[in-house]
């Protein structure tokens, strides 16, 4: 069946000729509600969570399957300020979709891995320890329209991450470094539409990466530069 809304009537007759019907049902395939953390290791499934968790230790959703989809439906997850634990966490999985969910106070919002062909959308990812996204030896992703504010350390973190796009996104106030950083052979990316503001050093920057596009970004009232590049050509 194609993933979605389905209905479904049974009926059985029994050796006599009796006939009995249940009423009309309907179901969703290959769609699971979840109202804790766990990992989420059913390929092609969508997840979609219900009600929001708080005093989260360890990571609280782990992907470990391809194709997974998790919506968090605008519900908050919320860490214990604890490094090494991420919000959502994906390791040599592809075509991995998070969207709408509220993550904060671990060590990463979204930690990607060797995660391809994957998007991040609407979602809040702010007061983490470290970054709000990040993504290392990872490609085809698309970032789009999150809010990644607040974080201790930067609000976006491509490490040898190429050929991805950061679009439309709110990286401000990060407290550490950087709102966006690209680093080491993160090349092909394309940076756009993202407002940067007031980080406690640079907006964008990008280090050890080439061929990247940079346009359209407000970059306003940071500490020291708005955009920086740092041994990283044709750019």
């Amino acid at each position: 069946l194609e993933k979605g809304r389905h209905t479904i009537k049974s009926y059985v007759v029994d050796v006599a000729g009796n006939k009995n019907e249940t009423e009309m049902r309907e179901f969703r395939a290959r769609e699971k509600f979840i109202s804790a953390c766990g990992e989420l290791n059913r390929t092609g499934f969508s997840y979609f969570l219900q009600n929001d968790i708080t005093g989260i230790i360890g990571t609280c959703f782990n992907i470990s399957a391809n194709g997974v989809t998790l919506d968090g439906q605008g519900h908050k997850i919320e860490g214990t300020d604890v490094v090494g634990t991420y919000g959502v966490y994906s390791f040599g999985v592809v075509n991995t979709s998070v969207r709408n969910l509220n993550a904060s106070k671990f060590d990463d919002g979204i930690h990607l891995n060797t995660t391809n062909n994957s998007l991040v959308e609407n979602n809040i990812l702010d007061n983490h320890v470290s970054s709000g996204l990040f993504a290392r030896n990872s490609q085809g992703i698309l970032a789009f329209n999150n809010s990644m504010n607040y974080n201790a350390g930067l609000g976006v973190y491509f490490d040898n991450s190429p050929n991805n796009v950061i679009l439309n996104n709110t990286v401000n106030f990060n407290t550490g470094l950087y709102g966006i950083l690209l680093f080491s052979e993160s090349n092909n990316n394309t940076v756009k539409g993202n407002i940067a503001n007031a980080n406690n050093n640079i907006g964008i920057i990008i280090s050890e990466s080439d061929n990247n596009t940079v346009i359209d970004n407000t970059a306003n009232s940071n500490a020291l530069y708005g955009i920086y590049l740092f041994d990283s050509l044709n750019n």
